[in-house]
């Protein structure tokens, strides 16, 4: 019964093994050359499937990809599993978006450098990227071929080495050669895992090999750090060895951001720590030198108008803070003019220089237009100069006159003034256009004015020491007094009083209205004729003394004697210590005697003179020779 049964009804095993035989499908066999180096990958859909090698081929059957284009319609947000979108690396992205670089240049510094420098640093290895795909991490770099070891100098080939790592990481590596040439290596895995993956599997395969790096040297010591801890830092976290260029001896770090300077960091490792290092070091000096503060030399001070009425338009284009210093028109040293056919030399700024901040590439481009700018002034402006008589440049500039920022937008043209009380030449510099109108604003202004002079020497022509001198005590005892200034201010008149080498000069009176300034001249005379050669005395002492008499002596020679003691200016420290006899009344309440004084006055004048004259000498010459030598200091 049991083998009727067995023959005329097949068992369920006999019928699934004939189901199979009829629908079974031929496998076919693709043979895949055994290279060290995988395949360049496809740009076709394919693309994305890693090469094989012939073991593995050989047990695998060729299936055809499945279709997903539903998926991707129906479900967008998982991909196509085919081939993936490129991602930008999320760090990597993260640093342009910072430094507003793009993110395929890999991490930047916040600055630019030179062209030179740009070429280097694109020839460089760039540093690890990372995917950040759902459920996985993945971790990969690009390099150069000439970045991996030679077949000869490795140990094994190259997909045994990447099998052998595998097996011992807890991340998994992947290499593959890409279209153009460049090799990628990919880790996958937990990102701290990936990344030491990456970096452990790029130390056996990577060649060494030494990179420079450009960076401002004001940026160096903040590499180097504090006894060298931030370069040793470096170096440990990256496995590269860092060296920075030593200074030539003698030569001093800038104390400040004024210095352009770029200097060459050589990086020597793999590609994974020559990146690292090369990162972190552009990275410090971005954060240290991206923005910074320069001066602009060489730019003649008497330019600084012309280049102030540029001075909007260039920060609104280069995003540079510009600071051009006020044009002060005083000078001890006025452009000299030319000779026929030449053009004038205007000699450089040296105290006050125009200021840039800003963006280190936008101050180099802003001080080039800057620069560019003078040597088109250089070759256009014109210089013409005019006596003026002394006590009359009040008048052109300043408080008495107009302000030099008016003067140059109504001419066009910058204006010179000299410092010196012996010269009274006055420069106009412009376009060759503007100079003549410059020149005739400069007269108008100037004799805007009537003068008188007064010689008030003449009133003491037999003055002991001669007359020029006695007329330059009674016009410092009358300056340090406030006098001359009560005038100016009750006559509506402007004085000139300068001095020479011999004594007084003859003042002068400047005013609109010629009746106040006789009656200023009336007061004048009154007031010397009150001031004769025996009301005042000098004493010539070394100038080291002069505070300690202005402290201490005066008070007491005022209290005991009546007597006034007037110190040289900084400016006149050459001259002496006058002595000018006032009396015994308050100093708070005294009044300048307006009329001579009688010959008892005169006696008891001198007398009160000699006194306090010896008392300040004897306890001058009680003090200790002085004796003065030079010695060289440095400027920092």
């Amino acid at each position: 019964m049991a083998s009727s049964f067995a023959e005329s009804e097949p068992s369920a095993a006999s019928r699934l093994l004939a189901a199979h035989t009829q629908n079974a499908h031929h496998v076919e066999i693709e043979d895949v050359p055994d290279e060290d180096l995988p395949a360049p990958v496809a740009s076709n859909a394919n693309a994305a499937e890693p090469p094989k090698s012939s073991a593995e081929s050989s047990a695998a059957p060729k299936v055809p990809a499945p279709k997903t284009a539903r998926y991707e319609e129906q479900f967008p947000e998982l991909g196509s599993g085919t081939k993936s979108a490129p991602v930008a690396p999320v760090w990597a992205a993260r640093a342009g978006a910072a430094n507003g670089t793009p993110p395929s240049s890999g991490p930047s510094s916040g600055i630019n450098t030179p062209n030179a420098a740009a070429a280097a640093a694109a020839a460089a290895p760039r540093g690890p990227r990372t995917l950040t795909i759902p459920g996985r991490n993945v971790e990969y770099m690009l390099l150069d071929p000439h970045h991996v070891l030679p077949r000869n100098q490795l140990k094994r080939p190259l997909v045994d080495i990447v099998k052998d790592f595998n097996r011992r990481s807890r991340a998994q590596i992947k290499v593959t050669t890409q279209a153009d040439g460049k090799v990628r290596v990919e880790a996958t895995g937990p990102q701290e895992i990936a990344t030491q993956a990456l970096k452990d599997f790029i130390a056996i395969i990577g060649t060494k090999q030494k990179i420079n790096v450009q960076i401002p040297r004001i940026a160096r010591a903040h590499i180097i750090g504090k006894g060298g801890s931030v370069i040793k830092a470096l170096q440990e976290q990256t496995g590269a060895r860092i060296q920075m260029p030593k200074l030539p001896e003698g030569e001093q770090l800038p104390d400040d951001e004024d210095d352009d300077a770029l200097i060459d960091v050589t990086i020597e490792g793999n590609a994974q720590q020559a990146a690292a290092a090369r990162n972190a070091v552009l990275k410090i000096a971005g954060e240290r030198a991206g923005n910074v503060n320069t001066r602009v030399k060489g730019i003649p001070a008497v330019f600084y108008p012309f280049l102030a009425s540029h001075k909007e338009t260039l920060e609104k284009d280069s995003g540079v803070q510009i600071r051009v210093p006020t044009y002060h028109p005083w000078s001890a040293q006025p452009p000299v003019v030319p000779a026929p056919g030449q053009r004038p030399e205007f000699p450089p700024a040296v105290e006050e220089l125009i200021q840039l901040a800003g963006e280190r590439e936008a101050v180099r481009l802003a001080r080039e237009a800057i620069e560019q700018r003078a040597r088109e002034l250089h070759q256009q402006l014109m210089m013409e100069q005019l006596s003026i008589q002394r006590g009359r440049h009040q008048f052109i500039i300043g408080e008495r006159g107009v302000p030099v920022h008016k003067f140059f937008e109504e001419t066009g043209c910058a204006i010179i003034l000299p410092t010196d009380e012996e010269d009274d030449v006055v420069t106009i510099v412009g376009p060759a256009d503007r100079v003549h109108h410059g020149v005739e604003k400069a007269m108008d202004l100037a004799m805007n004015m009537q003068c008188a002079n007064l010689d008030i020497s003449r009133f003491y022509r037999q003055a002991p020491g001669g007359a020029a001198v006695h007329a330059r005590n009674v016009t410092r005892y009358l300056r340090q007094r406030k006098e001359i200034e009560r005038l100016e201010k009750l006559y509506s008149v402007h004085f000139n009083t300068p001095f020479s080498e011999d004594g007084a000069l003859p003042w002068e009176l400047y005013s609109r209205d010629g009746k106040n300034a006789l009656r200023a001249q009336s007061e004048i005379k009154g007031l010397v004729d009150a001031h004769p050669p025996a009301r005042m005395a000098t004493i010539v002492v070394d100038p080291f003394f002069h505070h300690y008499i202005r402290q201490e002596l005066s008070p007491q020679v005022r209290q005991n004697w009546g007597v006034h003691v007037v110190i040289p200016d900084a400016s006149e420290a050459s001259a002496p210590v006058l002595l000018v006899y006032e009396g015994t009344t308050n100093p708070d309440e005294y009044q300048l005697p307006r009329v001579p004084p009688t010959q008892s006055e005169i006696e008891a004048m001198k007398k009160a003179l000699q006194e306090a004259q010896n008392h300040v000498l004897g306890l001058i010459n009680q003090q200790e020779s002085l004796a003065s030598r030079s010695i060289e200091v440095p400027e920092k």
